[in-house]
């Protein structure tokens, strides 16, 4: 009769579950932004520029392309390839989901076998009686049992939705991992070849400052000049050469920044590493509406995961104020001796529900419940306060490049007024109207304005990498596979 109790039990079970409701509220997406864009009419009106407020086409899938660079692209490649920072956001990743596969088999019955041999005594005071002997016997036991919780009130789901918000919040977690690198890795390797070009610019002011140094020297001795004239122009070398340690000291520092991104070590050989020259502004940037950055943006996403999981928890700590009933069925053979295991007259069993109340704890449930409710309160606000600091960070890169842009123009005319300026006077050198060192000062200048033009650029190509950050980084496209969601463009995390 075991068997058909069993199966009426758990059908009853089955029943229950899916009638019975998950005790806290359910998770609700938080509401998109309303708002069109980042800047505010002052800020557009000033810019004059409409569209940086509105949606464009969708970036490449590998946004570091559209710098024009095939070295960048190899870097980048390489960094996702061997960054320690991914390999442990992807084992941290799995633990996460395997803990949920684990949390799910909550809803499957449980199933036991045991066997033991025992050698024991028995008295017969244990059963109330006060006269007889005791005896020494062996016990064999071969038995198994079946249980399964209703989850009436829903604990089991709501744990286990938390597990999947964990997994949820790991996974954005490794997104945002994943923009991280490949952000700072485009970002370093512009500064490295910035600093480059700008080390043999200041090595060519310094050759021509020396120069000038020695000229004045001469014409110190010739009593041409006054000694003020060459200590200015020796202290004007002084500073370039001072300039010139400091770069020297940023370009090795981002050497050593890139061998960490690229997983090794500072004594291994870099790979190929792009020049300025090879580097290129993007065309459009790729700017998404409010409403649509709050689905791709990793750290808006993983608040959003780590808010649907205080939902589960209140709902966890709700359900545990209810009772708790389950099925339980075992049975199995227990002798004297083992070859009489299998008899009819060995055999046991039992079958029927049971069900737990918490009377009293000294308000633990309670205080567990409020310390939940608490918990989400903390969630609500940490979510709006991501979403603020992703807008707030999406405003300023969009002003970067505006600023940028304003800069740009008026260096590269600055830059340009110096070549100018240099061409002439080495042709009014050359038709003896000016004297060397009135050259080597257009020469200095010249070298000057190119150095300033070189920062500019550098400027405007890594604002042009923030905005890609800023959007979100193609993570759901660019990302490696265990990253990106199974349906593309990732949507909000589901209760």
């Amino acid at each position: 009769m075991a068997t058909p109790l069993l199966r009426l039990g758990l059908a009853c079970a089955s029943a229950c579950t899916l009638l019975g409701c998950a005790a806290g509220p359910d998770f609700q997406r938080p509401a998109e932004p309303t708002q069109a864009g980042y800047l505010s009419e002052q800020e557009l009106s000033a810019t004059r520029d409409q569209s940086q407020a509105e949606a464009v086409a969708p970036a490449q899938a590998n946004w570091w392309q559209a710098f024009g660079s095939a070295k960048l692209n190899a870097l980048v490649d390489a960094a996702l390839a061997h960054s320690p920072t991914l390999a442990s956001a992807q084992a941290t990743l799995q633990q996460a989901q395997f803990s949920l596969q684990a949390g799910e088999g909550v809803f499957y019955p449980e199933v036991d076998a045991n066997l033991s041999v025992a050698r024991q005594r028995s008295t017969p005071y244990k059963l109330g009686i006060g006269t007889g002997t005791g005896s020494i016997f062996n016990l064999y036991t071969l038995g198994a049992s079946i249980s399964y919780s209703l989850d009436l009130f829903g604990l089991q789901r709501r744990t286990v939705e938390g597990l999947q918000a964990q997994v949820d919040t790991h996974r954005y977690m490794a997104a945002g991992s994943f923009v991280t690198l490949s952000s700072n890795t485009v970002n370093t390797a512009i500064a490295h070849a910035a600093y480059s070009w700008q080390l043999a610019l200041l090595q060519g002011i310094a050759n021509a400052q020396r120069r000038q140094l020695a000229l004045a020297q001469t014409q110190l001795d010739a009593g041409l000049i006054p000694e003020s004239t060459l200590q200015a122009q020796a202290q004007s070398l002084a500073q370039t050469q001072t300039a010139q340690a400091s770069l020297a000291q940023k370009l090795a520092q981002t050497r050593h920044v890139l061998s960490l991104l690229l997983g090794q070590s500072t004594a291994d050989k870099l790979p190929p590493l792009p020049d300025m020259a090879e580097l290129h502004l993007p065309g459009t940037p790729p700017v998404s509406v409010p409403s649509d950055l709050v689905k791709q943006r990793p750290d808006i996403l993983q608040a959003e995961a780590q808010l649907h999981a205080s939902y589960a928890a209140l709902g966890a700590a709700s359900a545990q104020l209810w009772p708790s009933v389950s099925l339980t069925a075992g049975g199995g053979w227990a002798d004297t001796h083992f070859k009489d295991l299998g008899a009819a007259q060995s055999r046991f069993w039992s079958v029927g529900p049971s069900a737990n109340v918490a009377l009293f704890k000294g308000g633990t449930l309670s205080s567990q419940q409020r310390a939940a409710q608490a918990g989400l309160l903390a969630s609500e606000a940490t979510y709006r306060q991501v979403v603020l600091q992703a807008f707030s960070q999406v405003a300023d890169t969009l002003s970067a490049l505006h600023n940028d842009a304003s800069a740009a123009l008026a260096q590269q005319n600055n830059t340009q007024a110096a070549q100018r300026g240099w061409r002439l006077a080495q042709v009014s050198h050359e038709a003896g109207l000016i004297n060397e060192q009135q050259l080597l000062t257009a020469t200095v200048a010249n070298l000057q304005a190119q150095s300033s033009q070189v920062q500019t650029d550098a400027q405007q190509l890594q604002d042009a990498v923030a905005l890609y950050a800023a959007m979100g980084g193609q993570w759901w496209q660019a990302a490696p596979p265990w990253i990106r969601a199974a349906n593309g463009k990732p949507e909000a995390t589901q209760p």
